[in-house]
């Protein structure tokens, strides 16, 4: 990698990961915190690959709401109908990912221009009053 990142691990991680990677000085483990907003505010990139999960990944979907570039994996991806490359970056495996990654930090215009698009898209797509109505169609 040709950057120099500060990676926050934010909430629950197992103990044999941060006993693996917390010598690295560059990996800061928060565990939980107060206020997502708060510690996402803080970052460049949302960068959340996931390993196991289903449904939508509400904190892909908060970090989007947020103006945030956001790179995730297909697992991440799911269920959130957003475009590949316009609202979110979906990568997978460690190479491409890194490489997302490094593109996103080469271009300060990318950034702010996915982030842009995640914005409008999870206020569009995700508001309460737009979720509400939606389920009160499904149940007609």
């Amino acid at each position: 990698m040709k950057h120099e990142y500060k990676f926050y691990v934010i909430g629950l991680c197992p103990k044999a990961i941060i006993d693996l990677y917390s010598v690295n000085p560059n990996i800061i483990f928060s565990g939980r915190v107060e206020d997502l907003a708060v510690a996402v505010r803080k970052s460049e990139v949302f960068f959340c690959p996931i390993a196991y999960g289903t449904g939508i990944k509400t904190k892909i979907v908060e970090a989007m709401a947020m103006g945030m570039p956001v790179i995730t994996n297909d697992i991440g991806a799911e269920g959130i109908a957003a475009e590949n490359g316009k609202h979110f970056v979906v990568a997978n495996g460690p190479e491409e990912l890194v490489d997302q990654l490094e593109r996103l930090f080469d271009n300060q215009e990318i950034r702010n221009e996915i982030g842009h698009n995640a914005q409008n898209f999870a206020h569009e797509y995700f508001r309460w009053d737009v979720i509400y109505e939606a389920f009160n169609l499904a149940n007609l």
